[in-house]
């Protein structure tokens, strides 16, 4: 354990005994604000408990970091929360939290932990995530999130340690992985066999099941995109489609209704970077169906299924993604696109997969899709620039793959830039988009 920061503590004894379960419920306790339900929560293999923030001026600090978030990606994904002092009872196996301590967040630098994550991690772990609960306030418990490294990047490796003065020794790596409770580190004679193994990576059998399991994510992906589109009236019809997969094993179908705490009360209140901005949806209440939810209003039509598909249809005419630009119509037939209500709403589905979604899916690494269609046929144009002219569409069918991190900012320029590609336009004129993220700032201001 990290030594304890000088924060206010709440005493097991000021709780009543109870715990979370798993990831779930640890992250619902969290998003809900009852820090009392984790007292009595044990360490294992998905959950660790630090007292204090890590100290990244201390090379002991940045060394734990790396360790900590190392293992968890070798084993699976799991969590850190920064908040709670931990203790071991007696006849106990592991320890368990005993009290509360919120931190405070002037005592983390998320860039700092993701900038020692990378220099002592490799391959550096992809998907890391830091969230503060409660969301605003000086101080709080700190959540970080570790997916599963993808098979193709394990093990990950620790690349420096440390002599016993504390210095930084950078000529030794090692491989470190959750146990239950514990951290532990490959002996030399797995990292040898793990060094054999690499070697021997292009067995036809595993190069074969790879491409057996993405032909069939694809093939799956093609036919629900065909499936929404029909659902959403828009089979021909110029229309942007978006698909987010969660991480095999998530099952939204316990968490999509419920009074209170579930993604259909979610999506109802969900609120847009704007008040009046392109979000998600407007005031459409979920429709539940034995697959899941779906959100019907009069601009968008997305649903959200059990098996952990998240999809989104907006039809490319003037009620909208190109909503308000009729007045700028030049040529008959040409239908131009708003760029703010393309990006807004796109990066609003980040947005919403991040928020709501993601903290009720497995751990792991998610897949996307973005697609256009009739954009060439249906004489679909945008303008980006105030000083050029408007670009026509060149495909009627358009699709890509998205590579998704977790980061809304960040997925949504991904797929922005492959969908804009469309009309010939390059990756660093995608409009509202600053440094490959979107500019929430700038939405904000138009």
């Amino acid at each position: 354990m990290l030594p304890a920061a000088a924060a206010m503590s709440l005493p097991l004894g000021s709780f009543d005994i109870m715990s979370v379960v798993g990831v779930v419920g640890l992250v619902e306790a969290l998003s809900k604000g009852e820090f009392n339900k984790l007292s009595g929560t044990p360490e294992g293999h998905e959950v660790d408990f630090k007292s204090a923030p890590y100290l990244l001026d201390q090379p002991k600090h940045r060394w734990e970091l790396a360790k900590d978030v190392a293992a968890f990606a070798n084993s699976g994904g799991g969590c850190i929360v920064i908040g709670c002092q931990t203790e071991k009872h007696v006849n106990e196996v592991v320890e368990a939290v005993s009290s509360v301590s919120e931190v405070p967040r002037s005592l983390v630098d998320v860039a700092r932990y993701q900038s020692v994550i990378s220099s002592w991690v490799y391959p550096s772990p992809q998907g890391v995530t830091y969230t503060w609960y409660p969301p605003v306030g000086d101080k709080g418990l700190l959540l970080i999130r570790v997916p599963a490294a993808p098979e193709s990047d394990r093990p990950l490796v620790v690349r420096r340690f440390l002599e016993e003065a504390g210095k930084e020794y950078s000529t030794s790596v090692g491989v470190p992985r959750r146990n239950g409770d514990r951290v532990e580190w490959d002996p030399p004679e797995r990292l040898h066999s793990l060094l054999v193994s690499a070697r021997l990576m292009q067995s036809f059998m595993v190069t074969a099941a790879r491409d057996r399991e993405s032909s069939v994510t694809k093939q799956e992906a093609d036919r629900r995109a065909a499936d929404l589109r029909n659902a959403a009236g828009l089979d021909d019809k110029a229309c942007v489609l978006l698909q987010l997969r969660a991480p095999q094993g998530t099952d939204f179908q316990p968490h999509l209704i419920g009074q209170q705490d579930s993604i259909a009360k979610d999506s109802q209140n969900w609120e847009g970077l704007r008040p009046r901005g392109f979000r998600l949806h407007g005031s459409a209440e979920p429709q539940v169906t034995p697959d899941g939810i779906i959100i019907d209003s009069t601009r968008w039509y997305a649903r959200v299924s059990n098996d952990g598909w998240f999809e989104f249809a907006g039809g490319a005419d003037y009620d909208q993604l190109g909503w308000g630009m009729d007045r700028f119509q030049r040529t008959p037939g040409r239908v131009r696109l708003n760029p703010l209500a393309v990006v807004e709403v796109i990066h609003d589905c980040y947005r919403f997969a991040q928020h709501v979604l993601a903290p009720r899916a497995a751990p792991g690494a998610w897949k996307g899709w973005i697609r256009a269609y009739q954009f060439e046929g249906t004489s679909v144009e945008v303008r980006v620039n105030d000083w050029g002219n408007a670009d026509a569409g060149r495909h009627d069918v358009w699709e890509r793959d998205v590579a998704l991190s977790g980061d809304a900012e960040r997925d949504a320029f991904e797929a922005l830039w492959r969908l804009f590609l469309v009309f010939g336009i390059s990756k660093d004129e995608v409009p509202y988009t600053s440094g490959d993220r979107v500019d929430t700032a700038a939405i904000q201001r138009a």
